[in-house]
């Protein structure tokens, strides 16, 4: 099996930190396979979720990734992205509207495949294979079975009409 080369491609969600007004202080959210961006996507949902409900008896709720933590706190119409650079908290706001039109950007964003998820592709991909193979094969010496029977209850018929006729004849 050939083993691809490790090649890092990654997607970052960059903002301006809220805490500062005056300079420009940049946090971002890296996403390094489709799995981080998902559970992104889906955290984001959560919170979209939480904000709609208004039956809810939480009064704030947060999710947390890798790199990030989303967070709505009580009867807030907002959603907060933190994130640690560098030991440093970084944060921004994000309006349900915002969260939405992020949403809808980070769906269509397909990173590529790491080494290790081509490689567990193409490990199933063998197996199914594999699999397909092996059926193919004892439809094969099903078949052969029953030709197999077919020809030797044949034969048995023919030696018995032989036996039979041997026998009126004989007598």
């Amino acid at each position: 099996m050939e083993i691809p080369l490790l090649k890092k491609f990654y997607r970052t969600l960059v903002f301006n930190n809220l805490k500062y007004e005056n300079i420009t202080d940049l946090g971002g959210v890296l996403f390094m396979e489709n799995k981080d961006k998902n559970k992104f996507v889906s955290d984001l949902k959560g919170c979209i979720n939480f904000i709609d409900s208004s039956k809810s008896t939480n009064k704030s709720i947060r999710f947390k990734g890798a790199n990030y933590e989303l967070h709505v706190m009580e009867n807030s119409k907002e959603i907060y992205l933190d994130v640690i650079d560098n030991y440093v908290s970084k944060y921004t706001r994000l309006s349900i509207e915002d969260a939405n039109s992020l949403i809808k950007w980070l769906e269509s964003v397909i990173l590529p495949k790491t080494a290790y998820e081509q490689m567990n592709e193409n490990r199933k991909k063998e197996e199914q294979a594999n699999e397909i193979a092996k059926l193919e094969r004892e439809k094969i010496i099903q078949k052969k079975t029953r030709n197999m029977k077919i020809g030797l209850y044949s034969f048995l018929g023919i030696v018995t009409i032989f036996l039979l006729v041997a026998s009126a004849g004989g007598g």
